[in-house]
C-alpha cells in the first residue's frame, strides 16, 4: 500500500467519510480496502505487500483571492478589550459553517476531478482504489503504483479551479517518489510495510488492519484530558467518567472480528490484533483509573474500600465485553470452559494485566488491590487454553505498548 497525505492529528477514531459515490457504510473502509488491494499490479510494491497506499491529508486552505463568503459572518464580533472588530470577510474561526462548507466544495472536486479513483462495480467495491477523506485529510488506498505517483503529482501542483493544494511537509507516503516529479521537494517517506498513521488510526499496509495511534498522550498527563468535579458521591461518579472514557475507546474499527460482507474469507483485524487492541484500551484505562483516583475529595483513599475499587476494575472488563459482542453480532466469542475465540476469562485477563503493570508503579497507593488482582489473574491462567494463554501474552507483551512509556501519568 501506499500512501500520501498530512501528518496525521492526534485525534479520536473519525467515522470515515469515503469519497466515493454511494460509498459502503464509514465503519468498514478496511473491508473494501481489503478487497479492493487483493489483487497485484505491476510496478507495484514487492511480493507480499497489498499495493500503494496514498494519504492525501491536509490540502491548504482556499487563498484570500477566492474568499468563501463576505458577508455570512459580517455580524460577528470579536471582543479583545478594550476595542471591538468587525469581521466582514471569511468565516469565523471554529464554526461548525467552515467545516460544512469545506466538505461541500471538496466532495464537489471528488466528484468532478478524482472519479477514475472512486470507480466502484456492481458490490460498490473500489476498482482502482479506496478514496476517505476526514475534512481535509485524505487516504487513498490502491494497488497501483503508477495511479498512487500520479495522484500525488497531480495534487502537488495543485487545483486551482479549487484554490488548494497539498502541503508536502505534512504529506506521508509508503512508496519511493522521485524528488525531480515534485519540484524538489519530497514527502515523508515510510517504509512500504510499516503501521501507517492517519487520525489517530495505525493501518497495517500489508494486512489493512487497524490500530489505534496512541502517540498523542506522548510526554502528556492523561488528567489533562479529563475534567473533574468535587461532588457528593465522587466515587461513583468517578465510576461512570470511566465507564463513558472506555466506551468512546471501544470503536467498531479497533474491535471488528466480523466477517466481511464484501468478501467472504476476509475480516477487519485478525484476533490477535483484537487482543492487542483490548489490551492496549486497558491499559489506557487504568492510567484514567489513576489520575481518577488521585483527584478524589474528601481523603477517599483507596485502601478505605478497597472492595469498591475492585469493583471498578471489574465493570470496566464487562463494560468492554458487553461492547465488543456488540460489535461482532453473530460471531460466537466464547464457548463454557473459557473456551472460543476470545471468551470473556481472556478479557478479565487482559484487563488485570494492564492494570498490574500500572498500578505496581504505584504500590504505595494501591498495595491493597494488587494482591486480589494477581491471585484472580492467576486462576484464570489455570482455567484458560493453552493457546489461549499464548496469544494473550503476545498481546501484553510490553514491546508492543513502548508509547505508553512517555505518558507522564
Amino acid at each position: 500500500m501506499y500512501h500520501i497525505g498530512q501528518e496525521p492529528q492526534q485525534s479520536a477514531p473519525p467515522s470515515l467519510e469515503t469519497a466515493a459515490p454511494n460509498p459502503p457504510s464509514p465503519a468498514t473502509p478496511p473491508h473494501v480496502g481489503r478487497a479492493a488491494t487483493c489483487t497485484k499490479a505491476s510496478n507495484s510494491s514487492p511480493p507480499g505487500d497489498i499495493g500503494p497506499l496514498l494519504s492525501l491529508a491536509c490540502l491548504s486552505s482556499y487563498s484570500g483571492e477566492q474568499p468563501l463568503t463576505h458577508h455570512a459572518a459580517a455580524s460577528d464580533l470579536n471582543h479583545p478589550p478594550p476595542r471591538c472588530y468587525v469581521q466582514c470577510q471569511g468565516i469565523p474561526q471554529g464554526s461548525s459553517l467552515s467545516t460544512l462548507l469545506f466538505s461541500l466544495c471538496f466532495r464537489d472536486m471528488e466528484n468532478k476531478l478524482l472519479a477514475e479513483v472512486q470507480q466502484v462495480n456492481a458490490f460498490f467495491l473500489p476498482l482502482q482504489g479506496l478514496l476517505l477523506r476526514f475534512v481535509d485529510d485524505f487516504l487513498l488506498v490502491t494497488p497501483h503504483l503508477v495511479q498512487a505517483k500520479a495522484f500525488l503529482g497531480a495534487l502537488v501542483h495543485g487545483i486551482p479551479e479549487y484554490g488548494c493544494r497539498i502541503n508536502l511537509q505534512k504529506t506521508m507516503v509508503n512508496f519511493p517518489m522521485e524528488t525531480g516529479t515534485l519540484d524538489g521537494a519530497a514527502p515523508h517517506q515510510l517504509p512500504a510495510r510499516c503501521l501507517f498513521p492517519w487520525c489517530g488510526l495505525l493501518l497495517d499496509t500489508q494486512t489493512l488492519e487497524v490500530f489505534c495511534d496512541y502517540t498523542s498522550y506522548t510526554r502528556t498527563s492523561v488528567k489533562a484530558s479529563l475534567t473533574f468535579q468535587r461532588t457528593f458521591k465522587a466515587g461513583r461518579n468517578t465510576r461512570h467518567k470511566l465507564l463513558a472514557i472506555l466506551r468512546l475507546k471501544c470503536h467498531s474499527l479497533f474491535l471488528d472480528l466480523q466477517i466481511s460482507r464484501w468478501a467472504a474469507t476476509s475480516s477487519v483485524n485478525s484476533l490477535q490484533t483484537i487482543c492487542i487492541n483490548v489490551y492496549k484500551i486497558f491499559l489506557l484505562q487504568a492510567y484514567s483509573f489513576h489520575a481518577c483516583v488521585l483527584q478524589l475529595p474528601f481523603d477517599q483513599h483507596v485502601r478505605k474500600n478497597p472492595v469498591f475499587f475492585l469493583g471498578m476494575i471489574t465493570s470496566t472488563v464487562s463494560c468492554c465485553y458487553s461492547v465488543l459482542k456488540v460489535k461482532n453480532t453473530g460471531v460466537t466469542l466464547g464457548a463454557n470452559g473459557a473456551s472460543g475465540l476470545f471468551p470473556l476469562e481472556a478479557a478479565h485477563w487482559l484487563c488485570y494485566q494492564a492494570f498490574l503493570i500500572k498500578l505496581t508503579g504505584h504500590s504505595a497507593v494501591y498495595r491493597c488491590l494488587l494482591g486480589p488482582l494477581m491471585a484472580t489473574q492467576k486462576q484464570l491462567c489455570r482455567k484458560l487454553p493453552a493457546a489461549t494463554m499464548a496469544s494473550l501474552r503476545a498481546a501484553a507483551d510490553p514491546a508492543l505498548s513502548t508509547d505508553f512509556e512517555t505518558i507522564l501519568d
